[in-house]
């Protein structure tokens, strides 16, 4: 297997040429918006193929589109904005090596696209400070786009 490493130095970094899941510390997505994807694609989508840091429920699907600020256990967050998505979600984490499909991606499109067709699932955060964040800890929502909560 062939492989090559890519250095970015501080050029590259959020300036839309590049966006890896690390251009932010912290990768959000709801139970909800994985449903409603899963519902629409032809083979079964899990949430594992996003790779959230976070996976959050009891919200309408992609409702986190919305957020602007939340808290989570004792730590806010700035929510970023979505996070593009890529062919690596068409692999399957739990057998890396068969053949992708375009799934959940072409699903995705159909929905999920802007006008320069960048596909987006989940929201990018960023932690205001330290803090401890636990299983079942109530999400709060501090600002919506556009409006204070």
């Amino acid at each position: 297997l062939d492989a090559r490493l890519l250095a970015m130095g501080p050029e590259t970094h959020n300036r839309g040429r590049f966006n890896f899941s690390d251009a932010e510390p912290v990768l959000l997505a709801s139970q909800e918006s994985l449903n409603d994807v899963a519902a629409r694609a032809s083979i079964p989508v899990t949430m594992d193929r996003f790779r959230p840091n976070l996976v959050v429920s009891g919200a309408e699907p992609f409702e986190e589109d919305e957020w602007a600020s939340i808290r989570i256990g004792t730590v806010e967050f700035d929510v970023i904005g979505p996070c593009d998505r890529c062919s690596m979600v068409s692999i399957n984490p739990t057998a890396p090596l068969q053949v992708p499909t375009t799934e959940p991606l072409a699903t995705l499109a159909a929905y999920r696209r802007d006008e320069k067709g960048t596909v987006y699932f989940g929201q990018l955060l960023r932690p205001r400070s330290q803090g401890r964040i636990n299983v079942c800890d109530t999400v709060t929502v501090l600002a919506r786009r556009g409006r204070p909560q």
